[in-house]
């Protein structure tokens, strides 16, 4: 199972045991509670009102809540004030929307589906896994390489 926690070890001399960035869990234990509470008031509209317009709107807050919270307020925090990151925001923002598109598609195309709630749950939780690691992606290459070699010195 994908631990988003788990972190390699140190030197080759340390045992392979899982650890954990114990800054990073904390982190995400302060965000989860908020933005589930945040999402409250599109459950309750999708529960009385029982529309697909509802059900979007949930999913959408779910969504992008869920990514761009962890990403910029768990993941990477201490890289908020740095250029190559909000340079990769801006494909990962449109890759959201893509995202956000297709989902609201299989919505409207199914409409009875999306209101059942283990069904709707588990488009989001598909589209938003493929979304997630699209996204580390787009971060790991926009990242600055950690040796100290201009990048038009590497070689092929």
């Amino acid at each position: 199972m994908f631990d988003p926690f788990r972190i390699k070890p140190f030197s080759s001399n340390q045992s392979s045991e899982v650890h954990f960035d114990a800054t990073k869990e904390q982190r995400w234990d302060r965000l989860y509670r908020p933005l589930l509470i945040g999402g409250l008031p599109f459950l309750l509209l999708a529960i009385v009102r029982q529309t697909v317009t509802a059900v979007i709107l949930l999913q959408a807050y779910l969504l992008t809540a869920m990514l761009f919270g962890y990403l910029l307020l768990v993941e990477e925090r201490e890289n908020l004030k740095k250029s190559w990151l909000w340079k990769a925001m801006a494909p990962i923002a449109v890759l959201h929307l893509v995202v956000l598109t297709f989902v609201f598609s299989w919505d409207k195309a199914y409409p009875d589906l999306a209101n059942k709630g283990l069904i709707s749950t588990s488009v989001l939780w598909i589209f938003g896994v493929i979304e997630y690691y699209f996204t580390l992606w787009i971060i790991e290459f926009c990242r600055p390489s950690t040796n100290n070699e201009h990048p038009s010195d590497r070689q092929s």
